[in-house]
């Protein structure tokens, strides 16, 4: 029998070497193949799944920062419609008095113009803030029944004229031996600023 032709190249000299190994050598080389491609995709899968877990995480935080924004909008735009209704409600009274607003809130009140004392701005002037300006007025009552004064202050906080009692100062007096209040208000009224 004529000797084979010897095979030249990467694939015949593995060959030869894996012929020339002993029985167990080749179990021992099956084994480290084995357990460095167990190993090589072991590697291989803790990468992809950290990259993976990467970006599921990201995607996370973008959803729960999408959805913060999304809360934050729909407040902004329930605060801004509140504040377009506040300015309609601000336009509504422009130009009326605040005096002429006290002087009806007694009328209504059925309180005589002699016991509104005084109507009086407090301070320099007015504060802005934005398109608002706020006005700080002393009013003083003088000789009120207890239901007259409690009256004029819940009527003049629920008139809708953009008016808030700040303080109210109550002192007892005596009209004719009959038991009355002096009031002493300060109010902050609410205007659109000009311009």
């Amino acid at each position: 029998m004529a000797n084979a032709p010897i095979a030249s190249g990467p694939s015949a000299f593995i060959e030869r070497q894996l012929e020339s190994l002993s029985p167990r050598d080749r179990k021992l080389l099956i084994g480290l193949v084995s357990f460095m491609a167990i190993v090589f995709v072991s590697v291989l899968w803790y990468s992809l799944y950290s990259v993976l877990n990467d970006k599921v995480s990201r995607v996370r935080e973008t959803k729960s920062q999408l959805e913060a924004v999304r809360i934050l909008d729909a407040e902004r735009r329930a605060a801004m419609t509140k504040l377009e209704s506040a300015e309609a409600r601000l336009a509504q009274y422009k130009g009326k008095r605040v005096s002429a607003h006290i002087e009806e809130v007694a009328q209504k009140r059925d309180i005589p113009q002699e016991h509104v004392d005084g109507i009086k701005k407090v301070g320099s002037g007015s504060e802005q803030v934005g398109k608002v300006k706020q006005t700080t007025y002393k009013v003083d009552l003088k000789g009120l029944d207890y239901s007259d004064a409690y009256g004029f202050i819940y009527e003049l906080e629920t008139s809708g004229y953009p008016v808030h009692v700040q303080t109210a100062d109550f002192r007892k007096t005596f009209v004719k031996k009959e038991k009355k209040l002096n009031v002493t208000l300060e109010l902050v009224v609410f205007e659109l600023a000009e311009g």
